[in-house]
């Protein structure tokens, strides 16, 4: 049953337009030079007037006509924010809570519509597939704004994106094509569309992704959702091609079982057209198809774009058991640390000193003699290499699962980053890649940590050569020992086809290693093979 909890009118509220032509007269003089100032003032004017009464087929054309100035200025505002690390500071949360305000706000206005639609009003009620559809983007688009930032996606949003779609399909309308007026979108899409849309890119691993590849996959998704079906029953291919289910009256995006036989609120996503289309770019992909030639566009190298693909249809097509893997739950505290120097400190037990030097002095004490003109005392200045106390909810055999809870305060991550976590059974710090990372609404953080293959050994490295244009101090590094498989890892930027470099273990021996390949790459470090000289 949708219903809709909507702001009751104000008559003191007064917006600058309560028609379409003093609309287009604000909008004409609507500046963007400001893009703080311009959402702030756009907000307003959008709080005004859904808490105005004007009649409703006046208040359609007015949001249809708002939509374009709405996007763009969004898409101004969001760059504040974009690829900022986790948690954000109060300044990065509040720009967030406002873009999605601003969604809120669009969606309020076209509730006010579907409102008296579903009252009978003659002004609107011919056009309640294009006001459904306008709802379903605008609740779906605070979801994909939740998603983006890697933060946990309210509830309230899932069970009034099911209950819109339950009322499009109610009323008959739910794959009626419905004109696009945003100058950025002209395809039609139907209330369906959008909802599938919504629902496939929540179950693409938004967490993990790179927030670049999301709004990739989001932008492929406008031209693959007509490809999934939305049905009462279990479709009879479900073995070869499994289906995702979803409950209309639940507050989940998905749900975790697929109901073989489901209640009347249960309906199942049939992919298998989509699984067919995946599968055809995988095999093109694979035999050096570029992805532009595949519509995929020109934004990843085809490598890249191969492991994605094949990763959606994973997560897509292959049913819940691809995507899961043997865990085993546990609740217990761990020490963490993060970056390269502090990893290296933690695995050596010792801190780093350049080989050789006369004055065996630490990195970081040379650069507390240039700010202060000495060493700083551990009275000045806090411990070094600090590690922070987080939780580990569950572990599998190749990565953990790890919670920080609301008031704690430690570092901000990100994806890509590189980490190590004591471990009792490896007897100490086990290095790892932040894998995903969610932000909670309560303020905690949720990070997932994939475990490096090998067993660690700190080393010194540097640059060799005739004619060097590089520093030859030492730096640290950590000697990944897994059999033929070894490899290095180093700071990020040192990597380079071919680059010989010397390698000074704890003991003070020497050997030269020639790096071969990247296997791994994160936002603070890089991992290569090599062979030893």
């Amino acid at each position: 049953m949708l219903s809709l909890n909507l702001p009751e009118w104000d008559e003191n509220a007064k917006p600058a337009f309560a028609d379409s032509n003093s609309c287009a007269r604000w909008i004409s003089q609507f500046q963007l030079t400001d893009i703080r100032q311009a959402h702030q003032t756009l907000s307003f004017q959008l709080a005004e007037l859904n808490r105005t009464f004007i009649p409703p087929i006046a208040r359609l054309k007015i949001t249809e006509q708002l939509r374009d100035t709405v996007s763009i200025v969004q898409g101004g505002y969001a760059k504040k924010i974009f690829n900022k690390p986790l948690p954000l500071d109060e300044y990065e949360f509040s720009v967030l809570l406002e873009i999605i305000s601003l969604w809120d706000s669009m969606w309020i206005s076209y509730a006010h519509c579907l409102q008296a639609g579903m009252n009978d009003d003659q002004g609107v009620i011919r056009h309640l597939a294009l006001i459904t559809q306008r709802c379903l983007r605008y609740a779906g688009l605070q979801i994909v704004e939740y998603l983006l930032m890697q933060h946990q996606v309210d509830h309230r949003l899932w069970q009034m994106l099911h209950q819109l779609y339950g009322f499009a399909e109610e009323r008959g309308f739910a794959d009626f094509p419905v004109l696009e007026s945003l100058r950025l979108y002209p395809p039609p899409a139907s209330c369906v569309e959008h909802y599938v849309q919504i629902l496939l890119i929540s179950q693409a691993d938004p967490y993990e992704l790179p927030r670049k590849q999301f709004r990739l996959v989001n932008r492929w998704l406008d031209e693959w959702r007509s490809m999934v079906h939305v049905n009462r029953k279990l479709p009879a291919n479900a073995k070869e091609t499994p289906p995702l289910a979803v409950d209309l009256e639940s507050a989940e995006n998905v749900l975790s079982e697929i109901p073989s036989a489901g209640g009347s609120s249960v309906r199942y996503l049939d992919v298998t057209d989509l699984s067919k289309s995946l599968r055809i770019k995988i095999a093109l992909l694979q035999q050096g198809k570029l992805p532009s030639q595949l519509g995929l566009g020109e934004d990843l190298p085809p490598s890249i774009c191969l492991g994605l693909v094949e990763k959606l249809h994973r997560h897509w097509c292959e049913g819940q058991e691809a995507r899961e893997f043997e865990r085993r739950s546990i609740s217990h505290k761990a020490e963490v640390c993060f970056g390269l120097p502090d990893l290296h400190y933690r695995i050596s037990g010792k801190e780093f000193t350049q080989p050789g030097s006369e004055i065996m002095l630490s990195l970081r004490q040379h650069d507390e003699i240039a700010v202060f003109g000495h060493v700083v005392t551990r009275a000045e200045f806090k411990p070094l290499h600090a590690t922070e106390s987080w939780e580990i909810l569950d572990e599998a055999t190749k990565d953990f699962s790890l919670m920080r809870g609301a008031m704690a305060i430690g570092q901000r991550v990100s994806l890509g980053h590189l980490v190590g976590i004591f471990s009792a059974e490896e007897e100490g710090y086990v290095p790892g890649v932040i894998r995903w990372v969610i932000a909670g609404l309560d303020g905690s953080v949720n990070m997932g940590v994939k475990k490096l293959e090998g067993r660690p050994e700190t080393v010194s490295v540097r640059n060799t050569g005739v004619n060097l244009t590089v520093s030859t101090r030492y730096v640290q590094a950590i000697l990944m020992h897994y059999g033929d498989n070894s490899s290095l890892i180093i700071p990020s930027g040192w990597f380079s086809p071919g680059k010989v470099v010397q390698v000074m273990d704890d003991e003070g021996i020497t050997m030269e290693l020639k790096l071969m390949s990247l296997v791994g790459k994160g936002a603070d470090y890089e991992r290569a093979t090599f062979i030893q000289l």
